[in-house]
C-alpha cells in the first residue's frame, strides 16, 4: 500500500476544513502520474488526516493488502469509522478462508478417526459459509 498523506497540501491550498474540487483534481493527476512513473503494483490512495479524508478509504486497502491471517483482528483493532462494511466483509472472508484452510489440514492428518474427519469437515461447512 502506497500512501500520499498530507493531500490537504495538495494545491492550490484554501486553509479550510475540506479539500476543494481543484485539490482533488491535482491529487488524481497526481496519482496517475506515480502509476506513470514508478507502475506500482500495490494500491495507491490519499489522505489527509487533518480533514479525516481518505482514511476510510485506505483502511478498506490496507485491509485487502494484509495477508488473510491478519485481516480479521485488524479490523477489530479499527476505530468504528473506519471499519466499513467493505473492510468488514473482507476480514469475514479471510477469516473464514483461513479457518477452512486449517480445518482441512487437520482433517487430512492419518491418525484422525473418520467419525472425527467427519465432525471436522462439518464444522469446516458452517465457518466457512
Amino acid at each position: 500500500l502506497f500512501v500520499i498523506s498530507q493531500s490537504d497540501k495538495a494545491e492550490p491550498t484554501s486553509g479550510g476544513n475540506i479539500l476543494s474540487t481543484e485539490q482533488k483534481q491535482n491529487i488524481s493527476r497526481k496519482i496517475c502520474l506515480l502509476h506513470e512513473l514508478f507502475q506500482p503494483v500495490h494500491p495507491v490512495c490519499a489522505v489527509s488526516v487533518r480533514l479525516q479524508w481518505g482514511l476510510r478509504v485506505m483502511a478498506e486497502r490496507m485491509i485487502k493488502c494484509l495477508p488473510r491471517e491478519a485481516s480479521s483482528p485488524v479490523v477489530a483493532l479499527l476505530q468504528h469509522p473506519f471499519r466499513t462494511t467493505v473492510a468488514r466483509e473482507q476480514a469475514r472472508d479471510d477469516f473464514g478462508e483461513t479457518v477452512g484452510a486449517i480445518l482441512d489440514t487437520v482433517s487430512t492428518f492419518p491418525l484422525i478417526p473418520a467419525p472425527v474427519r467427519t465432525i471436522i469437515r462439518a464444522v469446516r461447512s458452517s465457518v466457512v459459509s
